[in-house]
């Protein structure tokens, strides 16, 4: 697979009809493309002269535009949108048919996997098929809020539809039938930004964006407790040293990691935050600090039990009376 880029216009020689636009008339008019079988498709016929060619598969990440289309949402329906359109060429059906499958699990992973989105995975009916495929495949989600069902990735086998002369005349020499022409079985496929308001969707609620932790840019926040105007900047030190040393450490082991250090909020202002603005899968991670009467600084436990201890490899725990750097906590 290799990425390739096509513009978002059209010329008229590769698209017709072209609707106007503006107020000045252009040298050559132009059609903003919808998807990119038109753009693409002439540049096939002139790559592919032999079956060694085969198969072609190129990938791009663009946007598009969609004219028509109702009920506008966020991420689920709008009129331009990023994605992702594969175009592949294949020498017979059944590689063609390979792939198709093949995709299709893949986008079925991405949501299962990454964003913990359970989809089915089918085949469209003949009125929803890709115009001008042969057939194609879906996976298709649930939105519980809304009670309805959501078409969340596509792949498409286009079947001879495009290679036929009439079209772009993109074909091969047959390798077991000397002298006859085969014309190339074509596919195409997309994942969108859909994908998001998917996610949003099954997995927000009334508190916020909640993003699963694979895909979630933050996984851990470490919040410093337990800091008052009589904290001492030593011991205010110490306790900000721990939740930087600490979300070192996690970044090392490969979680995402952040220490909110930010000394004008706090802490249940930014448990707040990060729960509503950036994620509710984030594990909220607090370190307190307790000054015995001896003098000697101690871990202090939340009195409402709401925390629990992270595991020992990460800190371990020491007795409140016995001299030691600050203990963490989670909920």
């Amino acid at each position: 697979m290799r990425t390739c880029a096509y513009p978002l216009f059209l010329s008229l020689s590769l698209s017709n009809p072209v609707f106007p636009s503006g107020q000045s008339d252009l040298e050559e008019p132009i059609a903003i493309r919808p998807t990119s079988e038109t753009a693409m498709y002439p540049y096939y016929a002139k790559w592919i002269r032999s079956h060694r060619d085969l198969p072609l598969k190129l990938n791009q990440w663009n946007s598009v535009v969609r004219w028509e289309f109702k009920n506008p949402q966020p991420f689920l329906r709008t009129r331009e949108f990023l994605w992702q359109e594969g175009h592949t060429a294949h020498l017979t059906k059944a590689e063609a048919d390979q792939e198709v499958r093949d995709i299709l699990t893949l986008y079925r992973r991405v949501y299962e996997e990454l964003l913990a989105v359970p989809v089915i995975e089918g085949v469209k009916s003949e009125k929803e098929k890709f115009a001008g495929g042969l057939y194609t495949t879906t996976i298709e989600g649930f939105v519980p809020t809304s009670g309805r069902g959501i078409q969340a990735g596509t792949s498409h086998c286009l079947g001879q539809n495009f290679s036929k002369p009439e079209m772009f005349n993109i074909f091969v020499e047959d390798p077991e039938n000397d002298g006859q022409k085969l014309y190339v079985w074509q596919n195409s496929w997309g994942l969108s930004t859909r994908t998001i308001g998917v996610m949003v969707m099954v997995h927000g609620d009334n508190q916020g964006l909640v993003l699963p932790p694979r895909v979630a840019s933050i996984q851990v926040v470490v919040v410093p407790c337990g800091i008052t105007a009589k904290t001492s900047q030593e011991e205010r030190k110490k306790i900000n040293d721990a939740c930087d040393e600490l979300a070192k450490a996690l970044v090392k082991v490969g979680v995402r990691a952040k220490a909110d250090l930010r000394v004008e909020y706090t802490p249940g202002w930014k448990f707040n935050e990060w729960e509503q603005k950036v994620s509710q899968s984030a594990e909220k991670i607090d370190v307190f600090s307790y000054t015995s009467p001896s003098g000697h600084s101690a871990p202090s436990r939340d009195r409402s039990s709401r925390y629990q201890k992270i595991s020992d490899s990460v800190c371990t725990p020491r007795h409140r009376n016995q001299k030691t750097s600050p203990t963490i906590y989670h909920r």
